[in-house]
């Protein structure tokens, strides 16, 4: 008589000595841990790395709406720009903010 598969990994897992065991169960967790770590840190680096890039475009809206703003301020930006995509995407937001803030003071 064949058993369920569950029988039978209950089965193999009884067979195996129980500090076999509690070492899988240690090593399981471990990997968990680790893991929830390394998706805690990429998420916390990110951050840092748009917050970053928002500053550094908050600087570039500013410099390139300025009146004394040369034609080496703008190569330097699309240098900057195309450094590296949160570059861009941070450009965007804090354009669209300052777009929203200077129809208002046209208004």
């Amino acid at each position: 008589m064949n058993r369920p598969a569950r029988v039978q990994s209950d089965r193999n897992r009884r067979s195996l000595p129980t500090f076999g065991i509690y070492v899988l169960e240690i090593l399981r967790r471990f990997i968990v841990e680790i893991s929830r770590r390394c998706t805690t840190v990429q998420a916390s680096n990110a951050s840092k790395v748009m917050e970053n890039a928002r500053k550094q475009s908050s600087e570039w809206v500013a410099r390139l709406n300025a009146d004394d703003v040369s034609e080496e301020d703008r190569e330097a930006f699309e240098q900057w720009r195309s450094s590296d995509p949160s570059h861009a995407v941070a450009y965007e937001e804090i354009t669209s903010t300052w777009l929203v803030f200077t129809s208002l003071r046209s208004s």
